[in-house]
């Protein structure tokens, strides 16, 4: 029987994982998978998670059967989900713990850093970096050849058409800054 330990993060807090975890990862059965979803405090999470040096054999990768992937064209991390009929094209990085939700779609040549999220229906274009938990919302959509820094949060239906700085919340069509976190 195989035991997985799911934790969900909500802003900074971790749960259920406990102090016991470098015990309970001794189990060759046991495996861990983390859905960090916030829409504040994301470097910090970032931080506490990556801090709990889980060895990357231990993690969960969830992609569900309908997940459109080409065979041996990509790279797919530990601990990534891949929701019903989200999608990958060729030469595609998708990093550890990595989301990409229902009718998500990545184009080629493109990168998702670790704890990138992809949410339902949102498009990715060809040749973009996707930082490190970055959150792209609900139906946006990011043209090719853009950057998006890290923990930057892309809003729901948001047109990004530029690259986009770390930390910055992107709103409208066209997106445009809408605050930079600090």
């Amino acid at each position: 029987m195989r035991h997985i330990i799911l934790s969900a993060g909500i802003g900074s807090r971790l749960f259920p994982i406990t102090l016991d975890l470098p015990k309970v990862l001794k189990s060759k059965n046991t495996y861990v998978f983390i859905a960090y979803v916030g829409l504040h405090k994301e470097k910090e999470t970032f931080q506490k998670i990556d801090s709990l040096k889980i060895p990357e054999d231990k993690f969960a990768t969830l992609i569900h059967p309908t997940a459109i992937i080409p065979k041996d064209l990509c790279y797919i991390g530990n601990g990534v989900m891949m929701a019903p009929l989200s999608q990958i094209a060729a030469d595609t990085t998708i990093s550890d713990c990595s989301l990409l939700l229902s009718n998500s779609y990545v184009g080629h040549d493109s990168t998702l850093e670790k704890f990138a999220h992809i949410a339902t229906n949102s498009v990715i274009g060809a040749n973009v970096h996707v930082g490190r938990g970055v959150h792209v919302g609900t139906n946006a959509t990011i043209r090719e050849k853009v950057n998006i820094g890290d923990f930057a949060l892309i809003g729901a239906g948001s047109v990004v058409l530029n690259n986009v700085p770390e930390n910055a919340v992107i709103v409208g069509n066209p997106g445009r800054i809408l605050k930079q976190r600090t």
